[in-house]
């Protein structure tokens, strides 16, 4: 069976997102990568639970040029198609059952978009502003997302 196309997801809320994962939750859907439903919804849960987890900064000249970067990042309307390993601390958990993820990533999602100060800590880069770090977790979760795809009822 060849690998689904992937369709072009952007999300403008976390409801969409959390919306678009209900959906295949509810599957049945292909994959057109390596990760399931759960891989990518506890990968996504810890990515936005990162600021709340606590952790190390890089040193100040590398947290200085991340937040420029990440600043830049937020301000696009698309994921980069940049192939890299998930840092070790938010790497999913292979075999881990969907429910718990699907509940974390839920818990994580609202969690950021409750969140009420104007900047957020986020290890390793420091204090960011909090609305660059929501546009970069929604495009980080349509990248993500992206690689299941519902399939169609007629199939």
């Amino acid at each position: 069976m060849s690998k689904p196309a992937r369709p072009d997801l952007k999300f403008n809320s976390f409801d969409e997102m959390i919306t678009d994962a209900q959906k295949l939750r509810a599957g049945p859907y292909d994959r057109a990568g390596q990760w399931d439903l759960a891989m990518i919804l506890d990968h996504l849960g810890k990515s936005m639970n990162m600021p709340f987890a606590g952790g190390k900064n890089l040193p100040w000249p590398a947290t200085v040029i991340g937040r420029f970067v990440l600043h830049r990042f937020a301000q696009r309307t698309t994921y980069p198609m940049v192939k890299f390993p998930a840092p070790k601390g938010i790497r999913p958990i292979s075999g881990i059952e969907l429910e718990p993820a699907f509940t974390e990533f839920l818990t994580a999602a609202r969690r950021v978009e409750d969140a009420s100060d104007e900047t957020i800590q986020w290890p390793p880069f420091g204090r960011i502003l909090l609305e660059d770090f929501r546009k970069i977790q929604l495009l980080h979760g349509a990248h993500h997302l992206s690689f299941l795809k519902l399939r169609d009822a007629a199939a």
